[in-house]
């Protein structure tokens, strides 16, 4: 590796325990809303998204669930053949996630 990435490597491996450390004291505060997934209520925020990343079926629910498409809208220039109508692989919805912390944020 170059020395450029070593030096962000090591700044990444410093600052991590003081990110993980900040995630899991907001979501300790903010932890006000049941989940449906069992034993999730037990486990960290941080434990639980590296359970997800781990997963491989996880994972893939959950960037599916990024690429479904909710309104009706037409992409300039491309070739809409064979496109499923209810998923887009080049789609990046956030809405849920968004529609989640406004609805934390409000109550």
């Amino acid at each position: 590796m170059t020395p450029v990435w070593n030096t962000l490597e090591s700044n990444f491996k410093n600052t991590l325990p003081f990110i993980e450390e900040t995630i899991n004291r907001w979501n300790e505060r903010n932890q006000t809303v049941q989940t449906k997934q069992k034993g999730a209520l037990n486990k960290t925020i941080i434990s639980q998204v590296s359970q997800t990343l781990n997963d491989r079926d996880l994972r893939s629910k959950a960037v599916k669930k990024t690429q479904f498409k909710r309104a009706t809208y037409r992409v300039l220039g491309a070739d809409r053949t064979g496109v499923d109508d209810e998923y887009d692989l080049n789609l990046f919805n956030d809405y849920d996630l968004y529609q989640s912390m406004l609805s934390d944020f409000l109550n």
